[in-house]
């Protein structure tokens, strides 16, 4: 989970600007490892998508982790996302656009600064705003339970979140695209789908889907995109607030076309 950007449908609000060209050095970071619980099949592990600030309450007695409206639809797509590759394994058993661009604009000229992460031994890399934080994998677990991304990185405020999950559920590069017709199905039953696209970048199959989603908390932009590394499913989500869903769309473009492998 050649260039591409955390969560759904890939053509529709599309708009990636890209300011000055540089080369910047690959940071790799490894994933933070995934809980250790599992629930069945609804996928356990991704999630793609994307993340979403919760509050905990610590007093001298353990409580109950308190999900945000962040994690909650995280949570849901990549459950979602899990619950396909297994449906697509059945049923199929059955460009990536190299800018070498460094910056990223939003749609109000705001310049963003990225870097290469690479993921999973680095067997695949995406651009990261610098100015993200890397959340620890305590946080992590705390707003996502069992079913939490292996790394999630994050603005100042909490409203724009990329998440990314290498998952155990099998996935041959061969049925990305059985993958993203079940995910179109799938989504939206849950989302407003947006967009989508299947491309390859370099030998590998790529699907997005761009969607909006709604929850108690609130309603988020997603834009999201699987692939298959080893033989499993790869998920990496870019996702913000509804409110900022025009200004970060082009943001949340360059990340996800940002893949390379």
């Amino acid at each position: 989970m050649a260039e591409t950007k955390a969560h759904k449908t890939a053509s529709s609000g599309k708009a990636t600007k890209t300011a000055k060209t540089d080369k910047k050095t690959t940071k790799t970071t490894k994933p933070v490892q995934k809980a250790t619980a599992t629930k069945t099949t609804k996928t356990t592990k991704a999630t793609a998508a994307a993340s979403k600030p919760t509050t905990t309450a610590t007093t001298s007695k353990s409580q109950p982790v308190k999900k945000s409206g962040f994690a909650k639809v995280v949570l849901w797509i990549i459950s979602l996302l899990a619950l396909a590759a297994v449906v697509t394994a059945i049923v199929v058993c059955v460009i990536n656009k190299n800018t070498n661009s460094v910056y990223v604009e939003t749609s109000k000229g705001e310049k963003i600064e990225t870097a290469y992460v690479g993921f999973n031994d680095d067997k695949f890399r995406i651009k990261i705003p610098t100015s993200y934080k890397a959340m620890e994998e305590k946080e992590i677990k705390e707003k996502y339970g069992s079913e939490a991304p292996n790394a999630v990185y994050t603005n100042d405020n909490d409203t724009v979140n990329i998440a990314v999950s290498t998952t155990d559920n099998a996935l041959a590069n061969d049925q990305i695209e059985e993958y993203l017709k079940a995910m179109k199905s799938i989504l939206g039953l849950g989302g407003d789908l947006l967009g989508d696209d299947y491309y390859q970048v370099g030998d590998h199959n790529v699907a997005t889907i761009q969607l909006d989603t709604k929850s108690n908390e609130g309603n988020y932009y997603n834009n999201m995109m699987f692939f298959s590394v080893d033989g499993k499913l790869a998920i990496v989500t870019f996702n913000c607030t509804s409110d900022l869903k025009d200004e970060y769309m082009p943001v949340g473009d360059f990340v996800i076309k940002s893949l390379a492998f």
